[in-house]
Formats: structure tokens, sequence, C-alpha cells
């Protein structure tokens, strides 16, 4: 979808001119992660696009009071917080947009999990996706199943897969999983990514249980280097990264 494409379609939702604005902001963000705008540039596409006629200093004052921006210099950037509320303006007329998360905003860089396997993959594509509109406790149940993926992936390229595995055939919960591949007669990883472990099931359990509980950026951003340590070390145990 074009910016013209866009800005044709959110005419008709009944936005104010700074919901407009933030709502082409959060789009132009889509394509460049790092994207600011001054109050005037986006006062500008807002008339060219025939949305309305305002003005660039009442529409930077309009801006600040909302409180979803920072800025630098004169120019916005929205907030990695409020991100999700801004798309949640834009929902209706979102149908047929795809949003590639730009490399230098992946959470787990692709080339830790490119190419794996395709379950794998999409797995880490929409932990991705999730950590980058903002969507934390999503991101972090995502982490979650990553982990847990690898472990069962580690042990049944070992052909030790009776031992995560209950009286019925039934793989363990993560819990018993992280403390059988942690433990003196598990898989042959790292104290640091034994920790890492811990840490990851610890925020994954806290997002997918806790119902009084909401990730934010910094607990996922907590767990980032470790998850990259533990999936490398799990995938290359698994052998994960030999091309079929």
């Amino acid at each position: 979808m074009t910016i013209d494409e866009f800005c044709s379609r959110i005419a008709g939702i009944g936005l104010g001119n700074a919901q407009k604005a933030l709502a082409i902001l959060w789009f132009l963000e889509l394509e460049e992660v790092e994207n600011r705008r001054s109050a005037g540039e986006l006062a500008a596409i807002i008339r060219s696009h025939r949305l309305g006629n305002p003005n660039a200093t009442q529409l930077a004052r309009q801006i600040r009071s909302i409180r979803y921006t920072l800025a630098t210099k004169g120019k916005f950037q929205i907030r990695q917080d409020k991100k999700a509320e801004v798309r949640s303006w834009v929902e209706p007329v979102l149908s047929g947009i795809t949003e590639e998360v730009p490399a230098e905003a992946e959470f787990l860089d692709r080339q830790v999990w490119k190419p794996t396997r395709g379950y794998i993959e999409k797995v880490c594509d929409q932990l991705n996706g999730a950590y980058h509109r903002g969507f934390y406790d999503c991101a972090a149940v995502m982490v979650r199943r990553v982990i847990e993926t690898l472990i069962i992936e580690a042990y049944e390229a070992l052909k030790r897969q009776s031992e995560i595995k209950d009286a019925d055939g039934n793989y363990f919960m993560l819990g018993i999983l992280v403390e059988q591949a942690s433990g003196t007669s598990g898989l042959t990883i790292g104290r640091e990514a034994k920790k890492g472990l811990a840490e990851i099931k610890k925020l994954g359990d806290r997002s997918a249980h806790n119902r009084r509980y909401n990730a934010k950026k910094g607990d996922l951003d907590h767990v980032r280097d470790l998850l990259r340590l533990c999936f490398e070390e799990l995938a290359n145990i698994a052998q994960l990264y030999r091309r079929e």
C-alpha cells in the first residue's frame, strides 16, 4: 500500500488532525523505522491528500498534547510503547497491508534463525513483528515458544526424546524441559545459556499466565542477548543449520 492509498483510506474514519498526523507517521515508520517528521511536513502531507488544512504550529502543539511521540530538533517519532495504540486507530483500513519488520528493528536477527525449519522461522517472524509493533506480551510468549521448540528439537536430534516425555508420550511443559536441559545429565549447553533458559521461562510464564502482568519493552530487552545465545546453542545441538 502506498502513502496515497493509506491517506485515501483514513479519510473516512473520523480522525482529528493530530491523529491523522500520527497515523501517517506510523505508516511511514513501516518503511523506515527511524523515520522522523516535523509538524510542517505532516501538515503538508495532510493538505496534499485533502485530509484537512492544519496550521503547522497548532498541529505541533496538538501532537505534543497527545504525548505519544518523542521530539528531536522539532521532528516527531512515535514512542515504541504507543505504536500499537496508534495502529488501533486505523485498524479498520489495514486490510492488505503487510508490515515487514526492518532488519535494524528485529528482536532476533534473522541471520540467527534462517535457514532452520519453516515452522521455527514463522514463530521468529511473529516474534519480531510483535516486538516491533509494541505487543510485548505476545513477543514474550513467542520467545517462550521458540525455546520450548528448540529444546525438543535438540533432544530429538540426539535421539533422547524419551527423556522429556511423560508416561503417555507427551512432551513435558516448559518448566520441566528447562530443568532437564539444564541438569547434570541434560544438554551440553554453557552456564550462561542455562541462566538464559531460566530467565526466558520466567518472562514467558508471566506474560502467558499472570493476568495482572503486562510485559514492557525493557522486559524483552533484558532477555534479548540471552535468547540469541540459547537459540544458537540449541540450534547447533539440533543441527538445524544444516541445509536440507
